[in-house]
């Protein structure tokens, strides 16, 4: 694959954005290396020590990982501009 922006990781995965906004992940699947959102039009990816959260162009956001780590829960309103992350959360 060609075409990466950005690699983030938690404690046991990864994850690459890519420049059309599409994202990769890989590892262990429970910590964020499977459950991926698809499609285009990411544009920041933020990572806890065990789940991951990603941001559109359209402020939506998608999280995946440990339920347990901020791999659920994420806000179904549009117009977000950011994702700040600790060890166990996303903001």
């Amino acid at each position: 694959d060609a075409g990466f922006r950005a690699i983030y990781s938690s404690r046991s995965a990864f994850c690459a954005l890519k420049a059309d906004g599409t994202i990769r992940a890989w590892g262990e699947p429970a910590w964020g290396g499977s459950g991926a959102p698809t499609g285009p039009g990411h544009v920041f990816v933020a990572s806890t020590e065990r789940a991951f959260a990603a941001i559109t162009n359209g402020g939506t956001i998608s999280t995946w990982g440990d339920s347990q780590r901020g791999g659920s829960g994420a806000s179904e309103l549009p117009g977000h501009i950011f994702i700040a992350s600790t060890l166990f959360a996303f903001a």
